[in-house]
């Protein structure tokens, strides 16, 4: 009876597992803070979910994305050559 009760604890042990270990990419599992002070790490990690038929469903991906979105916003208009003809 012990020996039937260890092995369906290692089995469920295992499962539960399983359904935890999912493939988040080289920089996966970050937040967004964290993906907005690296961003080299952030393109890297956008790069691998762009090979990733489920992406949308990766948190990283998604956080990733917005970072350098952000970033790329930040730039913009930081080089706007607007501003540099104040009248």
């Amino acid at each position: 009876m012990r020996h039937a009760i260890a092995l369906l604890s290692i089995a469920v042990f295992t499962a539960a597992l399983g359904g935890c270990s999912q493939d988040t990419g080289p920089y996966g599992g970050k937040s967004y803070n964290w993906y907005q002070t690296h961003i080299k790490e952030a393109k890297a990690e956008s790069a691998w979910c762009g090979n990733q038929p489920n992406a949308l469903k990766i948190d990283s991906c998604t956080l990733a994305g917005r970072a350098i979105d952000n970033a790329q916003l930040n730039n913009f208009f930081k080089n706007d050559p607007s501003q540099d003809h104040v009248l």
